[in-house]
C-alpha cells in the first residue's frame, strides 16, 4: 500500500489528468443508462433507435463501456503501459471477491429456502396470526444474519423469504419493510459475524 505511493517510477510515468476527464469517467455508464430511459419516452419499442439504446444503456454493458473508457482516460492517456493496468485490473478484483461470494451465497441460500416452501409458509403463518410484515422482516432478517454470521446474507434471504408476503399483499409499504429488514440484519453481531471481529 505505501509502495503504491511512494514508488518513484510511477510518478514519473503517470501524468496527471484533467477534472472534466476524471468526471466524463464517471458519468459515462450513468448517461448511457440514462439514454435508454429517454428512448423509452422518444421512441416506439419496436423501432431500430430504441434497440440500439436499450441495448447501450442495460447496466451490464453501460458499466463495461466505462471500464473501457476509464482504461483509456485513467491508464493511456496517463502514460500507462498494458502491463500496469493488467496489474492495476488485477489488484482491483481482490477486494470485491469476498463481497461477489457473499452476495452469491447469500442469493443462493434464499433461493434454497424459496424452493423449499419456506417462503409460502410465512405467509400463511403472518395470515394466521395477522402478523406485521414489517416486524417479519425484521425477525426473519435478525435470525438469518445470526445463523450466518453474515448481514448480506441476512438481507438476501430474507428479501427472498418475504417476496411471496409482499405479492399476496400490495398495502405493505416496501420501503419501511427495506428498512426493517436492514436493521434486523444488523441485530447481535457476534462472533461468527465479520463486523463484530473487526470492531
Amino acid at each position: 500500500m505505501l509502495q503504491q505511493y511512494t514508488n518513484d517510477s510511477n510518478l514519473t510515468t503517470s501524468q496527471p489528468i484533467s477534472t472534466a476527464l476524471a468526471f466524463s469517467t464517471i458519468l459515462v455508464p450513468v448517461v448511457m443508462m440514462l439514454l435508454h430511459a429517454i428512448a423509452g419516452v422518444c421512441f416506439k419499442e419496436q423501432s431500430l433507435q430504441y434497440k440500439v439504446f436499450e441495448f447501450l444503456g442495460s447496466p451490464i454493458i453501460a458499466m463495461f463501456i466505462g471500464v473501457l473508457y476509464a482504461l483509456l482516460t485513467l491508464g493511456y492517456l496517463r502514460g500507462q503501459d498494458t502491463q500496469q493496468l493488467r496489474d492495476a485490473l488485477g489488484s482491483s478484483l481482490k477486494p470485491i471477491a469476498g463481497i461477489m461470494l457473499i452476495i452469491a451465497g447469500g442469493g443462493a441460500f434464499g433461493q434454497v429456502l424459496e424452493d423449499s416452501g419456506v417462503g409460502t409458509s410465512i405467509v400463511h403463518l403472518a395470515d394466521q396470526f395477522s402478523l406485521s410484515a414489517l416486524l417479519m422482516g425484521w425477525i426473519v432478517a435478525a435470525l438469518l444474519s445470526i445463523s450466518t454470521g453474515s448481514a448480506t446474507v441476512g438481507i438476501v434471504g430474507a428479501t427472498n423469504l418475504l417476496f411471496p408476503l409482499i405479492q399476496a399483499d400490495s398495502s405493505i409499504n416496501v420501503e419501511l419493510l427495506t428498512i426493517a429488514i436492514g436493521s434486523g440484519s444488523l441485530f447481535f453481531n457476534y462472533v461468527n459475524h465479520g463486523g463484530f471481529l473487526v470492531s
